[in-house]
C-alpha cells in the first residue's frame, strides 16, 4: 500500500516539474514575441547595437564567473600556498642576488585588485564598447557586470547603449594628448603604467609613470639609386643608332621643382629593339662624356660626330625602375637580363624572378639582425609605429597585455590586440601586397607609403590594382611603355594601369568572353584619368579597323564629358559629377570595331540649385569666357554684368584665360567627334537660354502668382529656345504645364 502511495507522489512530482518547464517555456516564447514586437519599431542600427551589447555583456559575465572561480580556488587553502612560498624562497635564497627595493610603492597584485573591485558596488553605467587603441585598459576591474542582469531586456540595452555613446563622446572630446592610462578605476590606472627601466630589473629601479608622447608613423626609407647600365650600340644602315632622345620632367623626391632629364629610349624602327634600352632610361654619358646638363641639340651633335660604335651609360628613373628590376617572392630583386631587354618586350621575363641567386653578405646580415630583434607594429590613434616586443618570462603581466620598447628606449605596456606582425625590410616596397609574409593593415599601409614616397603609385593586390593619385604628372604613360607590355602575362609585368589593360585584353582573346574593369575610389582619386589610360592602351596595343576609334577621338569624347559633366567641389577642382560605362567591341582578329559610352548625370539639379560654395558645370563658364563676338551676338550675351541665380561669370584674368582655352578645345572636340554646326548651335542656344533664365528670376505678381522678375531676360531665353514667353511662363510656373515646349521654329 505504501509503495503505491510513494509511486503516486513521484508521479505528482514529475507532473509538477513538467508543468513548471512548460510554463517557463511559454513565458520565454511570450518574452521573445514581445521583444520581436518591440524590435519592429526599432531601426536596423539600434538592433545591431543591441546585439553587440548582448555579446559584450555575456563576455563580461563569463569573465566574472571565471575570475570568481579562480579566487575561490586560490583562497581555499591559504596555509598550503604560504608554505609553498616559504619553501621556494628558502630554497633559492642563497644563490640569487637580492633585488633592490622599489623606488615607489609597489602596486597590489592583480588578484587583490580584482577581489577589492568585486567588493565594490556595481557601476552605475554599463561598460563602454571596446575600442581598438593603445589608450584602452583591457584589465579594467571596475567594469565588472552583474551576472544577475537580464541580458535580453531590450529597453535596458537601448538605455545602456545611449549612455555608453554619450560617455565615449565626452571622453574623446576631453582628451587632447595620447596617454596609456585610463582613469576609470584603480586597476585600469595601475595596468596602464609605463615601466621606464632596463631589461635587467635586478640592476635598476623600476619607475612607474603615465606615458604621454606623440607617436609618429615609421620614417620613409629612401630607395637605393638604380643601377647604371652600360650599353653598346652600333650605327645602322639608315645612319642612326636605333634609339630616340626625349626631354622630360621628373618630380623631385623632396617636393622641389621638377628635374629636366634626357631619355634615351628604343626607337620605332625594326632594328631599334636590339639596342637593349628600356622606357624610362635616363641618358648619363656618351663615350665617357657626361651629357646630363646638355641640351638636346648638343647631344644630337655629339651623336652625329661619333664613330660607328657608341658606349652609352643609362640609369632608369625611379618611376619606371620595375621595368628593369623585378622583385622575387622572398623580397629580393632580380635585374632584367640584357637578352630580355633587347627583345623589346617583357614577355617570358617573369620566370627570372623564380631563379634564386646567391645573396651577398650585407643582405644575409640584415636578415639575421631582423630575425634576432622581434619587431612588430604598434597600432595607435595616429597610425602605427615599429617597436620591439619584449618577452615576459621574468615578470607576470595581466592577461592580454604585452610590453614593447620604443626607439626612444621607453618600455610601455599595451594591449596585445594593438600589436601586429611586421615584415622584413626587403618587403618595404613589394609590388604585390599578397606576397607579404605577414598580411595585416599596418603592413599594407607601410608598403603603400614606402612605394608612394618613391613615386611607385601602382601596387598589385592579388588580381586587383591599387593606384594612389600622385597629384602631379609622371612620365610613366608613354607609347614606349605600351610596346614593352604587349603580349605579356601578369607575372611578366610590373604593377601599372597598362598592365591591367593588357591582362583584360589577353583574357578576352584567350577565353573569347567579355571582360570588365571596375574603377572605384573617392572623388579626386583618379578614376576618370585611369579610365583614359586604359582606353589609350587598348587603342595603341590592339589597333582599330579603318580608324573607327583613335586616341584623338577618345580624348575628344572625354573633353566633352568633362565640359558638360565636371565641376569644382570641396574635394576636387575638376570632379566628375556623372558615372560612365565605356564599351569597346573587338572583331575576331582582336582589333577595335566600335566604341560607345553611356553617361548618367547624378546632379542635374546643379544647373539650377548649386551646393553652397560650389559652381555649376564647367561648360557654362567656358561658353561665357570663350565665345567670340559673332556667337555672343547670336546668343545675346553682350553684357554679363547682371546678377545671375545660376552662375557667376569668371572675373579673374587667369580664370578667363583658362576657360577660354577650354572652350577652344570643346569646339575642336565637336568637330573631331562629328557633331555638325547646326547641332552645335542648338546646344549652345540651350546653354545661353539657361543663363538668361537665371537673369530673369521669379517674383510674385499682383495676383500673388509667380512671374518672371525681368521679362526682357525671359524674352531672350524664349527666343533662343524657339518659343514664346507665354508658353515659357505656362511651362515653368503653371502647375499643369506641359513637360516640353511647343517650338514655333526649328533651330
Amino acid at each position: 500500500m505504501f509503495s503505491f502511495i510513494k509511486k503516486d507522489k513521484e508521479k505528482d512530482k514529475d507532473k509538477k516539474e513538467k508543468d513548471k518547464k512548460k510554463k517557463e517555456k511559454d513565458e520565454k516564447q511570450d518574452k521573445k514575441h514581445l521583444e520581436k514586437k518591440e524590435r519592429q519599431n526599432m531601426t536596423p542600427e539600434e538592433i545591431t547595437r543591441i546585439e553587440e551589447m548582448k555579446g559584450m555583456l555575456r563576455k563580461f559575465s563569463d569573465r566574472d564567473k571565471k575570475r570568481s572561480g579562480q579566487k575561490s580556488t586560490d583562497l581555499s587553502s591559504p596555509g598550503e600556498s604560504e608554505d609553498a612560498m616559504d619553501s621556494a624562497s628558502s630554497a633559492h635564497s642563497s644563490p640569487v642576488k637580492e633585488a633592490k627595493h622599489l623606488s615607489k610603492p609597489q602596486p597590489l597584485p592583480r588578484q587583490q585588485l580584482l577581489a577589492a573591485s568585486s567588493r565594490r558596488d556595481p557601476p552605475a553605467v554599463m561598460p563602454k564598447p571596446k575600442v581598438k587603441s593603445i589608450l584602452k585598459g583591457k584589465g579594467d576591474a571596475g567594469s565588472s557586470v552583474n551576472a544577475s542582469l537580464n541580458l535580453d531586456d531590450s529597453k535596458l540595452l537601448q538605455e545602456n547603449t545611449k549612455r555608453n555613446e554619450d560617455m565615449f563622446v565626452q571622453q574623446t572630446s576631453s582628451s587632447n594628448s595620447t596617454a596609456l592610462s585610463v582613469q576609470q578605476s584603480e586597476a585600469a590606472t595601475l595596468s596602464s603604467q609605463v615601466t621606464s627601466a632596463t631589461p635587467d630589473d635586478e640592476e635598476e629601479d623600476i619607475k612607474l609613470k603615465p606615458f604621454e608622447s606623440k607617436l609618429k608613423l615609421p620614417p620613409i626609407i629612401p630607395p637605393k639609386p638604380p643601377r647604371i647600365r652600360e650599353i653598346e650600340v652600333q650605327r645602322m644602315q639608315s645612319g642612326g643608332f636605333g634609339f630616340s632622345l626625349r626631354k622630360g620632367l621628373i618630380p623631385e623626391p623632396g617636393g622641389g621643382p621638377p628635374q629636366v632629364v634626357t631619355f634615351a629610349e628604343p626607337g620605332s624602327g625594326p632594328g631599334s629593339i636590339q639596342t637593349g634600352l628600356l622606357p624610362g632610361d635616363k641618358l648619363i654619358e656618351i663615350n665617357g662624356h657626361n651629357v646630363e646638363n646638355m641640351s638636346r641639340e648638343e647631344i644630337v651633335e655629339i651623336i652625329k660626330n661619333a664613330s660607328d660604335k657608341m658606349i652609352l651609360k643609362v640609369q632608369p628613373i625611379q618611376e619606371l625602375i620595375e621595368l628593369s628590376v623585378r622583385p622575387n617572392r622572398d623580397g629580393t630583386a632580380t635585374d632584367i637580363q640584357e637578352d630580355a631587354a633587347k627583345s623589346g618586350t617583357l614577355r617570358r621575363s617573369g620566370s627570372l624572378r623564380y631563379k634564386q641567386g646567391a645573396r651577398n653578405e650585407e643582405d644575409v646580415k640584415s636578415a639575421q639582425e631582423w630575425l634576432e630583434t622581434e619587431k612588430v607594429w604598434l597600432v595607435h590613434r595616429g597610425g602605427f609605429l615599429e617597436v620591439y616586443q619584449l618577452k615576459s618570462e621574468s615578470t607576470s603581466l595581466p592577461e592580454g597585455r604585452v610590453r614593447v620598447k620604443l626607439d626612444t628606449g621607453d618600455i610601455i605596456e599595451v594591449d596585445e590586440d594593438d600589436i601586429e606582425k611586421a615584415n622584413p625590410p626587403q618587403f618595404d616596397r613589394a609590388e604585390d601586397l599578397a606576397s607579404l609574409r605577414y598580411l595585416n593593415e599596418s603592413s599594407v599601409l607601410h608598403t603603400l607609403r614606402q612605394r608612394y614616397a618613391a613615386n611607385l603609385i601602382h601596387t598589385y593586390a592579388g588580381p586587383n590594382l591599387v593606384v594612389i593619385n600622385p597629384m602631379q604628372q609622371l612620365p610613366v604613360y608613354g607609347d614606349k611603355v605600351v610596346q614593352i607590355l604587349k603580349g605579356c602575362k601578369q607575372e611578366d609585368m610590373p604593377p601599372h594601369i597598362f598592365s591591367m589593360a593588357q591582362i583584360l585584353y589577353r583574357d578576352m582573346l584567350n577565353s573569347r568572353r567579355d571582360q570588365s574593369l571596375l574603377l572605384m575610389g573617392k572623388s579626386g582619386s583618379g578614376k576618370t584619368t585611369n579610365a583614359q589610360h586604359v582606353m589609350h592602351y587598348l587603342i595603341t596595343a590592339a589597333g582599330t579597323t579603318s580608324n573607327v576609334f583613335t586616341v584623338e577621338k577618345m580624348v575628344s569624347v572625354y573633353t566633352l564629358l568633362h565640359a558638360f559633366g565636371n565641376s569644382r567641389t570641396s574635394l576636387n577642382v575638376n570632379a566628375s559629377r556623372f558615372t560612365q560605362i565605356f564599351t569597346i567591341d573587338f572583331d575576331h582578329s582582336g582589333q577595335i570595331g566600335s566604341a560607345s559610352v553611356q553617361a548618367l548625370m547624378f546632379e542635374k539639379t546643379r544647373v539650377v540649385r548649386r551646393p553652397e560654395g560650389e559652381p555649376t558645370f564647367s561648360i557654362f563658364y567656358q561658353l561665357l569666357a570663350g565665345a567670340d563676338s559673332t556667337l555672343r551676338n547670336e546668343l545675346q550675351l553682350q553684357t554679363l554684368a547682371e546678377s545671375n541665380l545660376y552662375m557667376t561669370p569668371p572675373q579673374k584674368p587667369e580664370d578667363k584665360q583658362r576657360a577660354s582655352e577650354a572652350w577652344s578645345k570643346v569646339l575642336q572636340a565637336f568637330d573631331i567627334v562629328g557633331i555638325t554646326n547646326d547641332e552645335v548651335k542648338a546646344i549652345v542656344s540651350v546653354l545661353a537660354a539657361i543663363y538668361h533664365l537665371g537673369n530673369a528670376g521669379a517674383v510674385k505678381g499682383n495676383t500673388n502668382k509667380p512671374q518672371f522678375g525681368k521679362p526682357a531676360a525671359a524674352q531672350k531665353a524664349a527666343a533662343l529656345l524657339g518659343t514664346t514667353v507665354e508658353e515659357l511662363i505656362k511651362c515653368i510656373f503653371a502647375s499643369g504645364g506641359t513637360s516640353t515646349l511647343n517650338r514655333s521654329a526649328s533651330l
